[in-house]
């Protein structure tokens, strides 16, 4: 699971946040001017396409947002329940 923090338009308690985020694959800020982190920073949404794997789920969290201790175990849970979830999503041609 990738977790991405959004600080496109507040950085407030972001240290907080990165921590609730404890044991993702990846973690993605998106935007904010604190560049230096356990992350990669990208400075738009549009760059986060390129960063996450195909068939990836990601957890999505605003700057200053905390998630519970099992948050992350809890939605892991619920995203491998739908291993085919993307191979059953319409396609766009």
């Amino acid at each position: 699971m990738i977790g991405v923090i959004d600080c496109t338009e507040s950085e407030e308690n972001l240290g907080e946040t990165i921590s609730s985020f404890k044991g993702v694959e990846r973690l993605i800020v998106v935007g904010g001017a604190d560049k230096m982190g356990p992350f990669v920073w990208i400075p738009e949404p549009t760059d986060l396409a390129e960063l996450v794997p195909d068939a990836s789920w990601i957890c999505i969290a605003r700057s200053g947002d905390r998630l519970s201790e099992s948050a992350l175990d809890t939605y892991a849970g619920k995203a491998g329940a739908y291993p085919k979830a993307r191979s059953s999503m319409p396609t766009m041609t």
